[in-house]
């Protein structure tokens, strides 16, 4: 912070306090790179978009769970809807959302980045550094159009909303993972199959275990 104030030091005499906070202000924005500050005011429009997003697919899904899904019998009482995780890829959002009946991955659209409206019998592939997903299209007119995996469902062994949560966060840091990862637990599953082995005798991590229900192919 020094360097900011090398330039607004008192000189002996008291100068106009108008001047002074004009000199201030002139001062600091020389100081600071255009680019910073664009960087800066970017990075907080990101994060309010964000928020705006996450709550935006909570308010909806969580009318769908007051309505539409209220007496479906698969639900988990015991999970709510939350959004996990979302982040901004390739100018879109994706994330996970947590629901009383699936937990599945969700891209929305970016200002700049539609999808495609994708009828029942439709699906696309979207490619991460994981590997590559099959998405459903989603048309709820309150949120528009929107992708969406299905990674467990129903949801009925998990004990908490605490305990789906954690799972979304694991999910979302492996979808990003390498693929190289991904490739060498598909290669011991394989080579556990050909040789009559039960996937459960091998060295599995919680986070190999949770590659298995949605690897890519």
């Amino acid at each position: 912070m020094w360097h900011l104030l090398v330039g607004v030091r008192s000189s002996g005499r008291r100068p106009d306090r108008q001047y002074c906070k004009r000199h201030t202000i002139l001062s600091i924005t020389r100081t600071l790179a255009l680019p910073e500050l664009r960087c800066a005011k970017k990075q907080i429009h990101g994060v309010k978009r964000l928020n705006e997003v996450a709550i935006k697919l909570e308010t909806v899904f969580g009318e769908i769970a007051r309505t539409r899904m209220a007496d479906v019998p698969i639900l988990n009482p015991s999970l709510r809807v939350e959004a996990v995780g979302f982040r901004e890829w390739e100018g879109r959002w994706i994330g996970v959302l947590v629901t009383p009946w699936t937990i599945s991955l969700v891209l929305l659209p970016g200002q700049n980045a539609p999808l495609t409206l994708l009828t029942l019998d439709k699906k696309q592939v979207w490619n991460f550094p994981s590997g590559a997903y099959e998405f459903m299209g989603l048309n709820e007119p309150a949120l528009g159009t929107c992708h969406m995996c299905s990674l467990i469902s129903p949801v009925t062994e998990f004990s908490s909303h605490e305990e789906a949560v954690a799972v979304a966060q694991e999910v979302i840091i492996e979808l990003f993972a390498s693929q190289a990862s991904n490739d060498e637990l598909a290669t011991r599953i394989d080579d556990a199959r050909l040789k009559g082995e039960a996937i459960s005798q091998q060295t599995l991590s919680r986070r190999d275990f949770l590659r298995m229900p949605f690897m890519g192919g």
